[in-house]
């Protein structure tokens, strides 16, 4: 064999390797998270900050329980790497899976949502995409108490 046929050999098996999907760009939620802990309004102290990826729409939702206080107002930013609209919504359940906040409202996806804790327990928060072309996204998470 010579080393002329082993060099497009590879060629050729890497390239029937490499499929189109493969060259989509790739879901940065950590870059995209840095992006919205700096956008936290400064009344707020950050929290904690939620990397979302699903995995090139393999997941339309993703979940995440947190123990929120009371009479603690929470502030939490959206950020997703759709270069025109949000594609990202939240909706906040409590313990009991009832729904208490949404960032959705009507048809409009808004890129924040201020919560008014008034029972300290586990809420759920809830990421979805909507009509989202990368599933890529990130939340930060800040309060202030009254």
């Amino acid at each position: 064999m010579s080393i002329r046929f082993l060099f497009i050999a590879i060629i050729l098996i890497s390239g029937s390797i490499l499929r189109v999907d493969d060259l989509k760009a790739q879901c940065n939620p950590g870059e995209l998270a840095e992006n919205c802990i700096s956008q936290l309004d400064t009344n707020f102290h950050f929290l904690k900050s939620y990397e979302l990826d699903g995995l090139n729409g393999e997941k339309e939702m993703i979940e995440h329980s947190y123990v929120l206080t009371r009479s603690t107002d929470y502030l939490i930013n959206l950020c997703s790497d759709a270069e025109t609209e949000m594609d990202v919504a939240i909706e906040i359940f409590d313990s009991n899976r009832k729904s208490v906040a949404s960032s959705k409202t009507d048809s409009l996806l808004n890129s924040s949502l201020e919560f008014d804790c008034r029972v300290t327990g586990i809420y759920y928060l809830q990421y979805t995409f909507i009509d989202s072309q990368s599933h890529c996204g990130a939340s930060a998470i800040g309060f202030k108490s009254d």
